[in-house]
């Protein structure tokens, strides 16, 4: 009920969901969410579950608590009528929408989200990548240069697919690509590798 709050900050690519699945303690259906893989990767924070698969369910790593507290300081419900003005928590939304907005105490003004200012600078929208623009570019920072085959294996795709990712990321300025050989048994091939911009861009603060 809480995932669209949590949107903007998979669209900065600061947070990815990668699972659902029913809460141990109810039948209410979970999301769980983790920190974005490039993001970890150029931070240096260990990225994965471990060998204890289980953990993510347990009650230490539930935030919803967290973002309700996090969202009735930071967001309420407004009524626009001058005589009312009542303000309503956002937990109410959801009952709210269902009557077109309309303000459960005056019964005539239109509410409305307000939101409390927070100064944060966002990510420049020319920059931003599909998910698997971003794990095609966290390949290449983790390991580079790769030949379009391996990096098709990698990343579970066609390598069809990838050279059409790549071609697009070369007209950005991100990939190069180069033919050498590297491996004596593989022979010439094209490899691919990250401008220096698409480092400074991704990976550098």
């Amino acid at each position: 009920k809480l995932e669209d709050v949590l949107k903007p900050l998979e669209m900065q690519f600061f947070i990815t969901k990668y699972n659902e699945q029913k809460d141990q303690d109810s039948s209410e259906l979970m999301s769980f969410f983790s920190l974005n893989f490039g993001l970890c990767v150029s931070e240096d924070i260990n990225y994965g579950r471990g060998s204890d698969r289980k953990y993510v369910i347990q009650r230490r790593f539930n935030n919803t608590k967290n973002l309700q507290g996090y969202l009735s300081d930071a967001k309420h419900i407004a009524c626009n009528n001058p005589q009312c003005k009542a303000t309503h928590d956002y937990e109410m939304l959801s009952m709210i929408e269902m009557f077109d907005m309309l303000c459960p105490k005056c019964k005539s003004g239109t509410c409305s989200v307000e939101h409390a200012n927070v100064d944060v600078e966002l990510a420049d929208e020319k920059i931003l990548l599909p998910e698997f623009d971003m794990q095609f570019i966290n390949s290449l920072k983790v390991d580079s240069p790769q030949y379009p085959s391996g990096l098709a294996q990698e990343l579970d795709c066609t390598y069809q697919k990838v050279g059409k990712r790549a071609a697009k990321l070369k007209d950005m300025g991100f990939l190069q690509a180069k033919e050498m050989t590297i491996d004596r048994t593989l022979g010439k091939r094209n490899y691919y590798s990250l401008t220096d911009e698409a480092v400074t861009t991704y990976f550098e603060q």
